[in-house]
């Protein structure tokens, strides 16, 4: 049964992917100026979820011969954490466009690292800064995106931005 469910979701998967390069050849290409076309991380993580289907369609094929131990089911606590991960990702992708990538960013990761069971307060604070920050790096600096700043946080420094 594993194996079919594996099977279908890298063959769906790799579907889904020639349908979203599809409409990202839509996309304008990079201009001149040296930053990345609108098409770049579009096309970069419709490359790598290509490549994660391809081996784990290989992996399934080449060795299901191997038997190894089958999964149980989820435990109840299992499910409450994948539950309240989606809650948390749902409300991040609402709050986004509200409180900007950087702050939304930080508490969604500062709520992450606690829902999964983090309570060192410094681990908790540093590690999605630190995150915010390696973002803005590889987009803002190195890429030239402009990542959202979001209503609250032109209230609460107007003159930074």
């Amino acid at each position: 049964m594993q194996k079919r469910i594996d099977i279908f979701f890298s063959l769906f998967f790799m579907v889904f992917c020639l349908l979203a390069w599809m409409q990202i050849l839509d996309l304008p290409p990079a201009d001149d100026s040296g930053d990345a076309g609108m098409g770049f991380f579009p096309s970069f993580c419709v490359l790598c979820i290509f490549l994660f289907s391809c081996i784990l369609l290989g992996r399934t094929l080449l060795f299901s011969k191997l038997k190894g131990k089958i999964p149980t089911a989820l435990s109840r606590e299992s499910w409450g954490r994948l539950l309240g991960v989606l809650l948390l990702m749902l409300i991040y992708s609402l709050a986004y466009e509200w409180a900007g990538f950087y702050l939304s960013t930080w508490v969604f990761g500062v709520a992450l690292l606690f829902f999964i069971g983090e309570r060192r307060p410094l681990v908790m604070l540093l590690y999605p800064a630190g995150l915010v920050l390696f973002v803005y790096a590889g987009f803002v600096e190195l890429l030239g995106v402009v990542l959202p700043v979001g209503d609250i946080m032109y209230e609460l420094f107007p003159s930074f931005f």
